[in-house]
């Protein structure tokens, strides 16, 4: 006969197995963006809350206590054992801890970050960091663009013309950088240089 750790053991496996179904749904998601609602499995952390809460209030005098609150309860309007249970995406990802991304850049970092975890438990101070980072490089940007726009020399060529640096280690930075140190190599490879003769830039030369 199990004993009660091992069926605690064997809740917190389902649970762990349960919940990185459901970070693969975040991430497929957050990949594709074709629904604004993802899945959420029956023994997932969030799961077991959710069949929860609609038992709870699935009680008249609780929900009537529940409703004269300040609180949504729209999402959790479903009959208690209904399935699948399906919520927002976005309501998924606070849940957990996570924003839900504004722009692609965001998007990036937070699929990187699902990708990467094996649970929902795992430490999210690198997520903040870069999501930090891209803050920074949106302010850089528009500190630039809003220097452009108070030069009394301003046009709609003067962004083209601009280089934009980002320094904040972000993806975006570092794909910058990487892109950058790529072209530096393409334009000092001898059949590069080899287009510095006249007859290589004339049409026709190379029949």
């Amino acid at each position: 006969m199990p004993t009660t750790l091992d069926v605690l053991e064997q809740g917190r496996a389902q649970r762990l197995a349960a919940d990185g179904q459901l970070i693969s749904a975040l991430f497929n998601h957050l990949k594709s963006g074709d629904s604004t609602t993802v899945q959420v499995p029956e023994h997932s952390s969030l799961g077991c809350w959710l069949q929860l809460y609609r038992r709870a209030l699935s009680r008249p005098h609780l929900r009537a206590w529940a409703m004269r609150l300040p609180v949504d309860l729209a999402g959790l309007d479903e009959q208690p054992d209904a399935a699948p249970l399906e919520l927002p995406a976005q309501l998924v990802l606070n849940f957990y801890g996570y924003p839900y991304p504004e722009h692609r850049g965001q998007r990036r970092v937070i699929s990187q970050a699902l990708d990467q975890s094996n649970s929902f438990v795992d430490p999210k101070a690198r997520l903040d960091d870069r999501l930090k980072r891209l803050n920074q490089d949106q302010q850089q940007i528009a500190d630039q663009l809003q220097a452009l726009l108070d030069d009394d020399d301003f046009s709609l060529f003067s962004s083209y013309k601009t280089y934009f640096k980002l320094d904040s280690g972000s993806f975006w930075a570092t794909a910058q950088q990487i892109g950058a140190a790529l072209l530096d190599a393409i334009t000092r490879s001898p059949p590069f240089l080899a287009l510095d003769a006249v007859d290589g830039l004339q049409p026709g030369a190379q029949q």
